[in-house]
């Protein structure tokens, strides 16, 4: 920039100095006095960065000396800086350890099943889950490594692959326990039905702090509802169980407004009583390949009909 001002300067002739207007003389006045005025600096030159990284251990090796020398005053200062530099660490330590473990509790699989929809899936220990419309299971991270236990919301059939680590299902009433069997588990309305096909379950629920178990084996069936210790065992009625593995409704005493909703999540519509007690209970077993089939076998079991406008069924 100098020399640029310098040449400027320099190739003014004193006649064409001379011919300047007024403004003219005064831009130039300016220009030479910036030129010798810059003159009288230099700019730094380029840090060389290993030097001075040589000097800042340099400088850090004398603060360490100092703290020898001036013991008292050194205390005070260089304690002061071991506290914040120790507390700054022990922050950074504890956010690294937090953000392990908020990733470790989202670091996990979800299965989920939509309306109209099932489905399979294989996990890492080789067992098989089926899961039935509006189902969730949730497999953590982990899995498979010291223990197996998984998370179920709505319905699934369980062919669980045989272990010395028991396979552990938790629902919102309660958890079912299993070495490797096949057993069908639905948690609807805070209600848990466990039917096992082959193999032996353990069905535990707790209550006031208090576990309660019952021991279910092949062909038995056990519901418990939440808040309540597990119920009577039952023997499945049906050799196609649970019947939507095979397109149909298996039905063992059940509560009509049950089978109602059943029938939304298979099919995604929506179905209306029309003053129709919605207590009444119902066994026996349909197809329900689809909707017209199953309502018009349903309608026959109760001794009502329907009508489908646009979707909504009602039932008269």
């Amino acid at each position: 920039m100098k020399s640029f001002y310098r040449r400027l300067i320099n190739s003014m002739t004193n006649k064409a100095k001379n011919e300047l207007s007024g403004k003219e003389k005064e831009q130039y006045n300016q220009i030479k006095s910036i030129w010798e005025e810059s003159g009288k600096f230099s700019m730094p030159k380029i840090p060389d960065t290993e030097k001075s990284w040589l000097n800042l251990q340099r400088a850090l090796r004398n603060l360490e000396s100092t703290e020898q020398v001036h013991p008292g005053m050194a205390d005070f200062v260089f304690g002061r800086r071991r506290k914040w530099a120790f507390a700054v660490s022990f922050i950074a330590i504890v956010l690294f350890i937090s953000t392990i473990f908020m990733f470790k509790d989202s670091d996990q699989v979800i299965y989920s099943a939509k309306k109209m929809e099932q489905l399979s899936v294989e996990l890492s220990d080789g067992s098989k889950i089926r899961l039935n419309a509006q189902t969730k299971v949730t497999v953590p991270d982990g899995f498979n490594e010291g223990y197996r236990e998984v998370t179920l919301k709505g319905e699934a059939y369980f062919e669980v692959q045989k272990s010395e680590i028991p396979f552990i299902i938790h629902t919102n009433v309660g958890d079912v326990t299993v070495l490797g069997t096949k057993f069908n588990v639905q948690t609807r309305n805070d209600r848990m039905e466990v039917a096992v096909n082959e193999g032996i379950v353990r069905v535990t629920s707790r209550v006031a702090d208090k576990d309660s178990s019952v021991i279910l084996t092949a062909g038995m069936m056990n519901m418990s509802e939440s808040g309540e210790y597990p119920g009577a065992l039952h023997v499945i009625q049906f050799k196609q169980y649970p019947g939507w593995l095979y397109n149909k409704l298996t039905l063992q005493q059940t509560n009509l407004v049950e089978v109602l909703e059943e029938i939304e999540r298979r099919f995604d519509v929506n179905i209306r009583l029309n003053a129709i007690e919605d207590s009444i209970k119902i066994s026996g077993i349909f197809e329900a390949s689809n909707l017209d089939s199953t309502m018009s076998s349903l309608c026959i079991l109760i001794g009502k009909a329907y009508r489908n406008e646009n979707g909504v069924i009602t039932i008269y």
